[in-house]
């Protein structure tokens, strides 16, 4: 009867006898039961609990450890959440001072502990200071380790001429004795009169003036600084370091259109800098546009395009017409102005020097236009000549843009049917005047009348 209750009993509890399984059988069954009870009576139960002295919640009648442990933080609480900051401080706000857990100490200049040289320059061991003592001063030492402020440089005069040999070394001294000199003139030992020229020749004729070292062997004229040294100008010298007042300044002409053109005076000419892009007579008669190619050689009479009919060639090399637009009784230059005769052309060129590459003085220098080599260009006349192209006559293909440079003369030479072109080529330095069949297209400059 006793069992019998006891058994009862431990059915009752059977969610505790869960965890009982004895004989490790993976169930619970009756001797399971049994002996859980007869543990029970004497009193044989594990107790769960903390199991680690070092908790500030241990357990020391705890059989088994729970993972109930508490510890104490840094401000004495059990199971509190205080900890040290990287400083060592409780709850502290960690390395938040200029030197992290403090301020730089005093007597220091910074957080390494350094202190201020002589110079107030922190952890410096005075390298500031010269030879003198002052700070950013500015005596040194010599080659014999005398200090001073102006050291010079000398060379040794074995002859005595007071002329330095620049073959001996030389000394960097404070105080310099007899036998030596600061210059390193006695470049040779055949000068016997010891007479050089500022070009560094034994009795040369080279002198000094405004522009420096000049004549003798140095090959510059007495005032190759003097020129126009206004940028503004159109005769601007680059090299020129003294002004002598011959600055010229390009003026601006309009068209009929309203188109704006620079100028440039060469010699005794004053000429356009770009090619003309009127569209109309000077009365104002619209000169015809021809973009079909077939139309363009059957056209009897005046008559423009611009290369490719693409404008953005209209606006780099201007329009390209046929020789009866420019022979038109009508006129196509702005006023005061007027298309080149072949005479005019001529007196271009021979003052340019007809045998001295008058077309590449002529022409704009690189090849952002031309195509290389663009031969001789040097551009120096300032007329920037560009290779505009040319339409042909017979089929109203355009050709050789970037090549050729062709520019109408009023003269004709034969007939009619025939005019004057001045022709420039990019591989040519040179500049002739031919003739030309009137139905080709072809770049207009204008000169001042």
């Amino acid at each position: 009867m006793k069992y019998s209750i006891l058994i009862i009993f431990a059915l009752s509890i059977s969610p505790i006898f869960s965890q009982c399984d004895w004989n490790n059988d993976g169930q619970l069954d009756v001797l399971d039961i049994v002996q859980t009870v007869d543990c029970i009576l004497n009193d044989c139960w594990e107790e769960y609990g903390c199991t680690d002295s070092n908790a500030c919640n241990y357990n020391s009648d705890a059989d088994i450890d729970d993972g109930s442990c508490l510890y104490l933080d840094c401000n004495g609480e059990c199971g509190g959440s205080a900890s040290l900051d990287e400083c060592g401080v409780c709850d502290g706000p960690g390395a938040i001072y200029e030197c992290g857990c403090g301020d730089i100490p005093d007597n220091y200049c910074d957080c390494e502990g350094n202190t201020f040289d002589d110079c107030n320059v922190c952890g410096g061991n005075n390298e500031t200071m010269d030879c003198n003592g002052v700070c950013d001063g500015t005596w040194i030492f010599d080659d014999f380790e005398v200090c001073c402020e102006n050291p010079v440089e000398v060379w040794q005069d074995l002859d005595n001429d007071g002329l330095g040999d620049p073959n001996i070394e030389t000394q960097i001294t404070c105080f310099y004795q007899n036998g030596w000199v600061t210059n390193d003139f006695d470049l040779d030992d055949y000068c016997f009169s010891n007479d050089y020229d500022c070009n560094g020749e034994c009795d040369g004729l080279a002198f000094e003036n405004e522009c420096g070292c000049v004549e003798g062997d140095t090959g510059l004229e007495p005032e190759f600084c003097y020129g126009c040294t206004d940028s503004d100008a159109y005769n601007f010298n680059p090299e020129a370091t003294i002004d002598d007042g011959s600055c010229e300044y390009d003026g601006l002409v309009y068209d009929i259109d309203g188109n704006v053109y620079n100028t440039v005076i060469i010699g005794e000419q004053e000429w356009m800098l770009e090619n003309l892009k009127v569209t109309h007579f000077s009365n104002g008669d619209p000169i015809p546009h021809i973009t079909n190619n077939s139309e363009w050689p059957n056209q009897v009479g005046g008559a423009y395009c611009y290369y490719n009919n693409d404008l953005a060639n209209l606006n780099v090399y201007g329009n390209l017409y046929n020789w009866w637009t420019v022979d038109d009784s009508r006129g196509i230059a702005p006023e005061g102005w007027h298309i080149p005769n072949n005479a005019e052309w001529e007196q271009l060129i021979n003052y340019l020097g007809i045998y001295q590459q008058p077309g590449g003085k002529m022409k704009e220098v690189g090849t952002l236009h031309w195509l290389p080599p663009n031969t001789g260009a040097t551009n120096e006349s300032g007329f920037t000549a560009l290779p505009g192209g040319l339409r042909r006559d017979n089929n109203g293909a355009f050709e050789y843009i970037g090549s050729d440079g062709n520019f109408w003369s009023t003269s004709t030479p034969n007939n009619g049917n025939v005019g004057s072109v001045l022709y420039l080529n990019y591989s040519q330095s040179g500049a002739d005047i031919s003739g030309m069949f009137s139905s080709y297209g072809i770049s207009v400059r204008c000169i001042k009348d």
